[in-house]
């Protein structure tokens, strides 16, 4: 917990690629894992987060949600739930 993320570039629900080296030095960045979209407690989780966007951009904070699902599965899943993270 805490630990520096990996520079990685993982695509978002858009497809458009995200270069987690880019945004680290103009934000904080935080990932949280979950096991699979439209799942109770990972929607559940993806809603909190959003719902706490404006407290996160007030600390130059970025919330990514990392799934193994594919990127037409987590549009579909962020469209569903009007999912902003």
């Amino acid at each position: 917990m805490g630990d520096a993320a990996p520079d990685v570039d993982l695509p978002d629900a858009s497809m458009e690629m995200v270069r987690l080296a880019k945004l680290r030095s103009k934000r904080n960045i935080v990932l949280y894992f979950y096991s699979k979209d439209d799942t109770p407690a990972c929607t559940l989780e993806s809603i909190n987060f959003g719902d706490l966007e404006t407290e996160f951009a007030r600390c130059k904070t970025v919330v990514f949600g990392i799934s193994s699902d594919d990127c037409i599965c987590h549009a579909a899943f962020c469209d569903r739930h009007g999912l902003t993270v």
